[in-house]
């Protein structure tokens, strides 16, 4: 336990992403959610007075395929859920730890479970429920190699390489978590990805997350949320979706959690931004930053009438993400597709602030941002 105390991450999150790394208990013991089977018939429904539904209530074994858990309601629901239930001390801010020793050689994992990802690719790309992960390799515990793994994929650093921070507990490595996809990066910035980039500024809250056990429950071969992905409804051997699909249990996750040494030597080694020559040209097609032309609270709701930029041919603006934070969290988002010059957009808020910070970004195409245009606003 010392060793994973010593090294757990320093996560830097997005400013425009409300979702944080926290328990797994968040979907288990959120009224309203409920465990289904394949046909979608209800197994454990959670409610106020018994919550049925445990995390013991996950086992493993063949039978239990095709089980999901379902966060219900509609994307300002799930929102005001995961606001809530990972805004509590018993569940935010943790993150999960497995050990696994080879002689000199040990591996340190740290598992991250959040509430939802909104990241949309080829239009159906948000799903319930995150797992993410990063690994770090020591040799006579001091730390040579760091894997953070985007999704299907991974790369890897050597420890010199590999921003850290050092305090009285540790020398912890930096990972800067994607807005929306919550992918883990090395470095801030903007990323190559499926289907369109990953942005991580790392402009958000830095935390360090507190160390939870993983149980039995870790090896459950169903689903952690309802969502079956794109074009799910093709028959699985023609058509495994790459996106909008959510999670397996970490324990079925394969490489990743049965060899943790091949996990590092299959992913990729990465290379600093400013050595890579897609993200030097891609500079050149960042959009501009919008302009918030006004921005105002009204109860549980923020207006705000923006303004967006374009160059012709090379920094065009085809969307917007407009986010409203109170107190460092997002209590409400808004993504404005195909947007026009000028426009205004009506934000439902999760709860009504008396003070809150608006910030625009605007997307490309291949989903590039650029910076963010902030802007305090209070009632009235």
């Amino acid at each position: 336990m010392t060793l994973l105390k010593r090294h757990r991450p320093l996560l830097k999150y997005d400013s425009q992403d409300p979702f944080r790394a926290c328990s797994a208990l968040t979907i288990i013991e959120n009224p309203g959610n409920r465990l289904v089977d394949k046909r979608g018939g209800i197994l454990a429904p959670i409610v106020e007075a018994a919550k049925e539904l445990l995390l013991d209530t996950l086992g493993a074994g063949d039978d239990r395929m095709g089980e999901r858990l379902d966060e219900g309601g509609n994307e300002k629901k799930i929102l005001k859920d995961a606001l809530r239930m990972q805004g509590r001390p018993n569940y935010a801010d943790r993150t999960y730890w497995r050990f696994h020793q080879d002689g000199d050689t040990v591996y340190l994992q740290y598992w991250f479970w959040l509430y939802y990802n909104p990241k949309d690719v080829l239009g159906r790309g948000r799903h319930e429920g995150d797992w993410e992960m990063i690994q770090v390799r020591l040799e006579n515990e001091r730390p040579v190699c760091a894997v953070y793994a985007q999704h299907a994929h991974a790369t890897k650093a050597r420890w010199e390489r590999v921003e850290t921070h050092e305090d009285d507990e540790g020398e912890h490595p930096v990972v800067y978590v994607a807005a929306e996809s919550h992918a883990s990066y090395f470095e801030d910035g903007t990323h190559p990805a499926f289907g369109r980039a990953d942005n991580a500024f790392g402009d958000g809250p830095h935390l360090k997350p507190d160390l939870e056990e993983f149980g039995p429950w870790a090896d459950w071969p169903g689903r952690w949320g309802n969502s079956t992905g794109i074009l799910s409804w093709l028959p699985a051997f023609l058509w495994d979706p790459p996106a909008g699909k959510s999670p397996e249990s970490p324990g079925q996750q394969k490489t990743k959690w049965l060899d943790p040494k091949k996990f590092e030597e299959d992913a990729k080694d990465h290379k600093p931004k400013q050595q890579r020559r897609l993200w030097q040209l891609g500079k050149r097609s960042v959009p501009p930053k919008p302009e918030i032309a006004e921005a105002r609270l009204e109860g549980d709701r923020a207006v705000v009438r923006y303004r967006t930029r374009s160059v012709p041919l090379r920094r065009r603006t085809k969307h917007l993400l407009i986010t409203v934070s109170d107190g460092g969290e997002v209590i409400g988002r808004e993504a404005v597709k195909d947007v026009a010059e000028e426009g205004e957009v009506e934000i439902p808020l999760v709860r009504t602030p008396e003070r809150a910070t608006v910030r625009a970004s605007a997307f490309n195409r291949r989903r590039q941002r650029s910076d963010v245009e902030p802007q305090v606003v209070t009632q009235g």
